[in-house]
């Protein structure tokens, strides 16, 4: 405000910003990341991307269904602390480590249990990809991972009959 000698108002002074390409530039950007997220909440496979500390920041629908946690219960949390059974949680790690340090390349498969929300173990074929930032350092991995308890467990049975089968 810019007041008198008297202290009465005299009028103000400020200044102002247009703003509107910014703001249309967010919503065209939110409508992106709408339709992105649409994208990966069809795919039939869980979609996981992790930072370098292994913190979630995107999972699909599907990963969310499959481990039983909503989005908000596991973006931003850890990982390996989160959905990894403590049996495999350091071997794992330990290749999460070597790929973001590029000492090895990226698992283009690789299969290990998770943690359900409600504690049932459940196995995962995954493919991952390293995440890059502008100048090409790794930031990060993008996996795919697919469910493939029923597959391993019919293996299994298929195995434990064939043995019958011989002893017979």
């Amino acid at each position: 405000p810019l007041l008198n000698a008297d202290g009465t108002l005299r009028g103000y002074r400020g200044s102002d910003t247009d703003i509107t390409e910014r703001k249309r530039a967010e919503e065209a950007l939110k409508r992106e990341r709408n339709t992105a997220q649409q994208y990966l909440d069809i795919v039939g496979t869980m979609v996981v991307a992790l930072d370098a500390d292994a913190t979630v920041g995107l999972i699909n629908q599907t990963g969310c269904r499959l481990l039983g946690y909503n989005e908000e219960e596991i973006v931003g949390k850890n990982w390996f602390e989160t959905v990894l059974p403590e049996r495999v949680r350091e071997e794992v790690k330990s290749i999460f480590v070597q790929m973001l340090a590029g000492i090895i390349e990226p698992v283009e498969y690789f299969e290990n249990d998770v943690l359900t929300k409600n504690g049932e173990e459940r196995t995962v074929a995954w493919h991952n990809e390293l995440l890059r930032d502008e100048a090409g350092h790794i930031i990060g991995t993008l996996s795919s991972g697919e469910d493939i308890t029923a597959r391993k467990q019919m293996e299994e049975e298929l195995r434990t009959a064939a043995r019958t089968d011989r002893l017979t």
